[in-house]
């Protein structure tokens, strides 16, 4: 018996004005990746808790220091420092480690210090908290970025890095 032969092939459509540029992905399909969708949803869930932190903290420093300015520049200064000190320090200390389970130790961290916040009664305290919180926000940031590249395929990469700054300060409003 003469083997099948197999059915001939369509040719592929072409659109009648060719010269026209593919539309690209739209960016939400990053969210076929699992593993980057549930890092989006703890990213969004981490940068909530960091907007309402903030929030918090500036709100007990002006009701600590009887609506004083300065004090509130200094919980201010106080948050912004360590990026300018510490900023490059965070990426070379997260190549040692797991980035996975540095980014939950520094979650469990910031919502641990978070939790003391109700308890503070004076500057000094909000100081050490917001350093605190901003040190391990400094951990976390560049293990968050290091991991996107091993979650996605090359060609969502700048999606899925659209959707990481969607989700640190789409939030914002939300807080």
């Amino acid at each position: 018996a003469p083997l099948a032969q197999p059915a001939p092939r369509e040719a592929p459509f072409i659109p009648a004005d060719a010269s026209e540029p593919p539309i690209p992905d739209a960016p939400w399909r990053v969210f076929g990746t699992k593993a980057f969708f549930r890092l989006w949803v703890a990213q969004c869930v981490s940068s909530l808790g960091d907007w309402i932190g903030l929030i918090a903290i500036l709100a007990i420093a002006a009701r600590v220091s009887d609506n004083s300015g300065a004090a509130v520049s200094l919980v201010m200064m106080t948050r912004v420092l360590p990026g300018f000190l510490l900023g490059t320090v965070g990426g070379v200390i997260i190549d040692r480690f797991d980035r996975r389970k540095v980014m939950v130790l520094c979650d469990i961290g910031r919502a641990s210090l978070l939790v003391f916040l109700p308890f503070v009664n004076g500057i000094a305290g909000l100081l050490l908290i917001s350093l605190g919180l901003e040190v391990l926000t400094l951990l976390w940031g560049p293990a968050q970025a290091a991991s996107v590249p091993n979650l996605v395929p090359e060609e969502q990469l700048s999606a899925a890095n659209s959707l990481s700054l969607a989700a640190s300060y789409g939030t914002f409003p939300i807080a």
